[in-house]
């Protein structure tokens, strides 16, 4: 009988053991499943980053493409100003110089 309960209670001992085993098993587990959720959003928080980031350089450079077609077309603009004043001052140099020929002319 003495045997008897030392078995019992080694017996006890062995699935108190066990069960122990099973919780610190299920214990481990929750804590992976956690950690990959978590690495989950942590992924999921990233990629969203990212595509902000993408976002923000495109609307960036199509600024910066704007900004470049509009220097351009200023100085397109300040090119042709440029071109036709140059193009009245030889129209009024030759007028000028007609009418000195004229007045030459007609005077001696």
């Amino acid at each position: 009988m003495y045997y008897e309960g030392l078995q019992d209670k080694l017996t006890q001992m062995k699935d108190a053991r066990a069960a122990l085993d099973a919780l610190r098993e299920e214990h481990k587990e929750k804590l992976r499943r956690r950690a990959e959720e978590a690495e989950r959003q942590r992924q999921m928080l990233m990629a969203q980053k990212l595509a902000i980031m993408r976002k923000k350089k495109q609307e960036y450079l199509q600024y910066q493409r704007q900004l470049a077609l509009r220097k351009i077309q200023e100085q397109e603009r300040e090119m042709q100003m440029r071109q036709e004043q140059q193009k009245q001052q030889y129209i009024m140099g030759n007028f000028q110089f007609f009418m000195y020929i004229l007045f030459t002319i007609t005077h001696f």
